[in-house]
């Protein structure tokens, strides 16, 4: 499973890496925004793990060009904000979770479930 890590504390974005350890396969980090976009196309990532406050271009706006291009893109939200207008910015954007830090329990079972839906959909 390809993933991308979209995180601006060196930190958290060990500690996520961490967490999916055990989904073996490649994993594309970045710190901002930006070079989020210019990394999905060029990787074509399984699932995107994207914080929401980064540096630059946050990434609401990053999901918005991601998704713009790539409809099909998979979108993890992992944030600190429990807010209604970031969840429901998500939403309109479709995204596969919103996920808050303090609840990173749930970032596995989203993952299991993106492997599962991805079977088959690229070579």
């Amino acid at each position: 499973m390809k993933l991308m890590i979209i995180e601006d504390n060196d930190n958290m974005r060990e500690y996520i890496k961490n967490l999916i350890k055990d989904f073996k396969g490649e994993i594309i980090e970045s710190d901002n925004g930006t070079e989020a976009v210019k990394l999905y196309n060029q990787h074509l990532p399984d699932a995107v793990l994207m914080d929401i406050e980064l540096n630059g271009m946050d990434g609401l706006t990053a999901s918005e060009k991601i998704t713009r291009k790539h409809p099909e893109a998979k979108i993890i939200f992992i944030t600190n904000y429990d807010d209604a207008n970031y969840r429901k910015r998500a939403a309109d954007l479709n995204c596969f979770a919103y996920i808050l830090k303090e609840n990173l329990y749930q970032l596995a079972p989203a993952l299991i479930n993106i492997s599962t839906t991805n079977r088959g959909d690229r070579l």
